[in-house]
């Protein structure tokens, strides 16, 4: 016998059960704390690999020089300029020490292009848009890519007016500088001053003339656009001041390493300098770098540290617009390693 029920009720299906909106709102939260842990992660590997690349950038800049030195016997100068040849006029935009070491470091075609042998930057920089143009190239090994990303420099920072460049075109930029010493004097006697790093106006040092020892000494260290960069061709108004001569493409150690005193420091306390009188005493005279915590240098050995912000600093009582160290025991280590003959120990580095 079968039986049926007649007051059973029919099942009802209402398929899987949605969200609530307090659940809703747990899920959000939970995904915006493991994005908020996992994106500093995301950035520390980001920036490492940038980092990597910007010591490899400096490491071939290194075994260029090198190469240099041992095909001509010198290190590269750090901008040649003849004023006499020049009709006596020393604020001519002047071939830089990125320029002469290109034939070692790939970059034979555009050096050839250039002709520095045969051309002076400031004929080529007054010559045609497609001279203008190999001025204005961007060069991966010459550019760290931490900085922030751009071909040329920013003529309202650092700008290259000069002779030839009537035309006021920007040049291209590079985030690498050689170190030229610790003095801020980069006119003597109506020549390049002769300072005490390797890299400097007309300079010719040999590796044999680097007395504190090759892997003691900086050759070329970073500075980022912070700090306005510097400039790959080279140099112009060499007696200039500040940011507008030597300093396009060289340091000096008599100014902290990412120091907080940059432009913009400068600007919002109302000390900035006038573009008639240069923009002095800030970053961009120095080392600066935007890898967290310090920034990178190569040695006269080639060699490529990474060197803390917190090394030690100190010019003693020496005046850095002076023309020799009155009290050489007096500086830190990061002006010991700026200076290739003060012949003073290095303890703590790297």
């Amino acid at each position: 016998m079968s039986h049926t029920s007649g007051n059973r009720a029919p099942e009802r299906n209402f398929g899987p059960r949605a969200f609530t909106l307090v659940e809703l709102l747990v899920v959000i939260a939970i995904i915006g704390i493991l994005v908020a842990l996992l994106l500093p992660a995301v950035q520390a590997a980001r920036e490492s690999a940038r980092r990597t690349k910007c010591v490899n950038n400096l490491k071939q800049i290194g075994l260029a020089v090198h190469t240099y030195a041992q095909a001509l016997g010198t290190f590269p100068s750090g901008f040649v300029i003849d004023a006499a040849a020049q009709g006596n006029d020393s604020r001519v935009e002047s071939w830089g020490w990125h320029v002469f070491i290109m034939p070692f470091i790939e970059l034979q075609p555009l050096y050839d292009k250039l002709d520095p042998g045969n051309r002076t930057l400031m004929n080529l920089l007054a010559n045609s848009s497609a001279d203008h143009a190999l001025l204005q190239q961007f060069l991966a090994i010459y550019a760290c890519p931490s900085d922030i990303k751009q071909a040329t420099l920013d003529r309202d920072s650092r700008h290259f007016y000069g002779r030839g460049n009537t035309a006021r075109i920007e040049v291209g930029k590079t985030n690498y500088v050689g170190s030229l010493g610790f003095f801020d004097r980069p006119w003597r006697s109506g020549w390049p001053f002769q300072n005490n790093g390797v890299l400097f106006g007309n300079s010719a040092i040999p590796v044999a003339g680097v007395f504190d020892g090759t892997s003691n000494t900086f050759l070329a260290g970073e500075r980022d656009m912070r700090c306005y960069a510097a400039s790959w061709p080279g140099v112009r108004n060499p007696p200039g001041p500040c940011n507008w001569g030597i300093y396009h493409n060289l340091g000096r150690v008599s100014f902290k390493l990412n120091s907080p005193y940059d432009p913009e420091y400068h600007k919002t306390r109302g000390t900035w300098g006038s573009p008639t009188n240069g923009f002095c005493d800030c970053c961009v005279e120095g080392f600066s770098s935007r890898h967290p915590g310090g920034a990178n240098f190569v040695m006269c050995d080639g060699s490529v540290h990474f060197v803390n912000d917190n090394i030690d600093y100190d010019e003693g009582s020496n005046n850095d617009t002076g023309t020799s160290l009155s009290d050489p025991a007096g500086i830190g280590l990061f002006q010991r390693l700026g200076i290739r003959d003060d012949e003073l120990p290095i303890e703590g580095f790297p």
